[in-house]
């Protein structure tokens, strides 16, 4: 069985502790925070684990594999040092806070041979993937629009902003269901009105090859919790909302005819029926952390690797540079 440890007990450690059970052919053997409290409160919930604030702890008990859950400022110099020590990780996203420090990364894990696995967790989701294989079967025809909506009154991160928090998310989203592909141009504005000076509300239009539009609205601010996403095509289109666990996805069978030429009664809509389809509520971070563990075993290839943590970093970085020269990126 192998033996992980995770550093950060905060939301996302604390998430992921609780998946770790007998047909997980793995268990949680140690924690590492820097503060007491947090460690106070893994020993109070597991009280078998190992607790410790110094990281190369995991280094001398020769553990299998790291989660870092810690803050993104340190998972540039956290990833690295398991990556040197040949322990396999699995990083939170964003896989680092800036773009150089990502491509860094990437090259001395390539250089090591290292196993890395970024945290993309949406992309282990059962309603994400059941999109993806509508995309790809035609069934959506010639996608047009992609918007999403992830949006909840806090928490407020001091650590990086919404984009960096929230934006992750959609962009890996985007990425899976566009195949793999990279915006052409970014354009970004964003609000900073909450307490620590980092943007917590903004708005993100990308433009995808094939003419498809992408628009992300992210916000800390918002009265209520909003996790959805809109897809249209030409043939039918997709709402996705992650908020509701009953019916997590409905496909519209919506289009719009066009008039014949020299036609003045103008384009009509056609309203027809609604399917809503059967998915296993599986929960995405337990398939994730299974896949982990069958990464490292060598069984399954990585399905959130390295290189698509530091494309979502260069996205994110045009992002930045947007929002902070008020133009358009050009990606190309």
């Amino acid at each position: 069985m192998k033996r992980l440890g995770i550093i950060g007990w905060g939301y996302w450690g604390r998430n992921y502790a609780k998946y770790f059970d007998s047909n997980l052919d793995a268990q949680l053997a140690e924690v590492c925070d820097l503060r007491q409290d947090m460690l106070d409160d893994a020993r109070r919930l597991y009280p078998h684990l190992k607790i410790t604030k110094d990281v190369k702890e995991f280094i001398r008990h020769k553990l299998d594999g790291v989660i870092i859950a810690s803050p993104a400022s340190m998972h540039f110099s956290l990833a690295k040092t398991f990556i040197e020590a040949g322990i396999p990780v699995l990083v939170e996203k964003p896989l680092t806070d800036s773009l150089p420090t990502a491509i860094a990364l990437e090259k001395f894990a390539a250089k090591h041979k290292a196993k890395v696995l970024v945290g993309h967790t949406f992309l282990y989701n059962q309603s994400v993937r059941f999109l993806k294989k509508e995309i790809d079967k035609g069934t959506l025809g010639k996608l047009h629009y992609l918007e999403f909506r992830r949006q909840s009154y806090g928490p407020v991160r001091d650590d990086v902003n919404v984009i960096w928090d929230f934006a992750p998310h959609d962009l890996a989203i985007s990425r899976y269901l566009l195949g793999d592909s990279f915006p052409i141009t970014v354009n970004a504005h964003a609000g900073k009105f909450s307490r620590n000076g980092l943007e917590d509300i903004a708005v993100m239009t990308l433009m995808y090859p094939n003419n498809v539009m992408v628009n992300i609205n992210v916000a800390w601010l918002y009265p209520v919790k909003i996790r959805a996403l809109t897809i249209l095509g030409d043939k039918k289109m997709a709402v996705f909302e992650d908020t509701n666990a009953n019916e997590p996805v409905k496909i519209c069978d919506t289009s719009i005819q066009y008039p014949k030429e020299n036609d003045p009664t103008g384009a009509s809509f056609r309203l027809g029926d609604i399917r809503i389809p059967s998915i296993a509520p599986i929960d995405p971070l337990a398939t994730q952390l299974k896949h982990f563990v069958s990464y490292i075993k060598g069984i399954e290839k990585p399905l959130t690797p390295i290189e698509d943590g530091v494309a979502i970093v260069k996205i994110l970085d045009a992002i930045e540079r947007s929002i902070h020269t008020g133009r358009e990126v050009n990606m190309k």
